[in-house]
C-alpha cells in the first residue's frame, strides 16, 4: 500500500478516508494521542482527548474562549504607567489588581518591575539641587 506522502492531495484525502473506514475513528484518535505522548506533548494529548469526548456546547464554549483570548492584549508599558500615575496607585494596590485579573485568567497587567523601568526612563531621578554663589544683575529702568 502506498504511503500518503507519495500521493497527490486528492489521493491523500482518499487514503485518509480508507484508513478511517478500515481502522475506525477511535483507533486513529488513540494512535494520534499516543504519538503526542511519545513526543512528550502531554497537554496537547489531554486536549485532544477532552475535545473528542466533550459535548457540543462545551466544544462551542472552548472555541469561543480561544477566539476571545486572541482579542485580549496585555497593556503596554506606557499605558500601564499612565494608569498607575492617573489612579495614584501604590505598589500594593497595583499588585492587588494584577493578581485579581490573573486569578480570572485575564492577564492584562505587566510585571511591576516593568513599571519601575519605564518610570525611570520617563522621569529623571529626584535629586537635590544646591545653589551657591548666586547673583543677579539689576537693570536700571528709571532715568
Amino acid at each position: 500500500m502506498e504511503t500518503p506522502q507519495n500521493l497527490p492531495r486528492r489521493g491523500k484525502t482518499l487514503f485518509s478516508l480508507l484508513q478511517l473506514q478500515e481502522y475506525g475513528f477511535e483507533h486513529i484518535k488513540n494512535a494520534y494521542v499516543q504519538g503526542l505522548r511519545a513526543l512528550r506533548e502531554y497537554t496537547e494529548a489531554h486536549l485532544v482527548e477532552e475535545l473528542r469526548t466533550a459535548d457540543t456546547q462545551k466544544k462551542l464554549d472552548i472555541s469561543s474562549k480561544w477566539n476571545d483570548s486572541d482579542q485580549m492584549k496585555i497593556l503596554s508599558d506606557t499605558e500601564t504607567l499612565s494608569a498607575f500615575i492617573d489612579l495614584d496607585l501604590t505598589k500594593a494596590q497595583y499588585m492587588y489588581l494584577k493578581n485579581l485579573t490573573n486569578d480570572r485568567k485575564c492577564c492584562i497587567f505587566p510585571p511591576y518591575y516593568k513599571i519601575q523601568e519605564i518610570k525611570r526612563s520617563c522621569y529623571p531621578p529626584s535629586c537635590t539641587i544646591e545653589i551657591t554663589n548666586t547673583y543677579a544683575k539689576v537693570i536700571n529702568i528709571h532715568d
